[in-house]
């Protein structure tokens, strides 16, 4: 049982208070912190830090949000509302977010990790690299969700995702597959493309072609057999995908093409 004792902590370390960490937690969070920093700037000058050290960077970095949490608060990671609007003007995305784990948050709202890539000055900053959730649980992954997470590689989603928003993955061309864990709702192809899925399990609408392809990944041509029997193409699908030189649509079955697809 953890007791909060709000009393107990110094106004001077207000800002670093969170309830179920003592102060001598505190004291060692920050010396391995720099100690970290130290050896990461002058590894032939400073000590390595101890694995327990190297446990509490990583927990700092490697982020768990075990069963039973819900919800990430607004702009938490991004600093930006679903609107993608500054929630704090004094403040930036956290550029030293490595990855995220994700057991039973039902929504991912727009925006959320926004931004939350290397800054080039941290020497924790490495931009977010890994994103996964437990097989069930999530429904909803927000529009512009992870925009220039330029560091982004490794993408497991919930299979239960069944609300997908316009291009979460916009900026991250360093993407070239996303998981849906054998969702019935979407899927992502091996080119590149995120499909949503018809009710037989047939690629219907195209969601979102990743930016790497044509560039770092894949053919500067699309279609048209990869594009067999699609109905539907969602706004922005394939914006920004500046290696892709032709898509070629005779094979699908699309009677419109919505504004700013490309």
């Amino acid at each position: 049982t953890v007791t909060e004792d709000r009393n107990a902590v110094p106004p001077t370390t207000r800002d670093y208070y969170i309830p179920y960490l003592t102060p001598e937690n505190i004291d060692a969070a920050k010396t391995a912190v720099t100690n970290y920093q130290n050896y990461k700037n002058n590894p032939e000058t400073h000590d390595k830090p101890t694995q327990d050290e190297y446990s509490i960077i990583n927990s700092a970095l490697d982020i768990v949000l075990p069963a039973g949490i819900e919800a990430i608060q607004t702009g938490l990671f991004s600093n930006l509302d679903t609107e993608g609007k500054k929630v704090d003007s004094a403040k930036t995305a956290n550029t030293m977010l490595q990855s995220i784990t994700m057991y039973t948050v039902d929504e991912i709202e727009p925006y959320a990790f926004a931004d939350c890539t290397n800054d080039g000055q941290s020497p924790f900053s490495t931009g977010l690299r890994g994103v996964y959730q437990n097989p069930t649980g999530c429904t909803t992954v927000g529009d512009y969700a992870f925009r220039n997470c330029t560091s982004l590689s490794d993408v497991s989603l919930a299979a239960t995702v069944e609300n997908f928003g316009l291009r979460p993955f916009m900026g991250c061309d360093n993407l070239y597959y996303v998981d849906f864990n054998a969702g019935p709702y979407y899927s992502c192809s091996d080119a590149a493309i995120i499909f949503g899925l018809d009710s037989n399990g047939n690629m219907g609408k195209v969601m979102e072609c990743l930016e790497c392809r044509g560039n770092s990944f894949g053919n500067a041509k699309v279609g048209p057999d990869e594009l067999s029997g699609v109905t539907e193409m969602a706004e922005e699908a394939f914006m920004d995908c500046d290696g892709i030189g032709q898509v070629d649509l005779k094979s699908s079955s699309l009677s419109k093409v919505p504004e700013r697809a490309f």
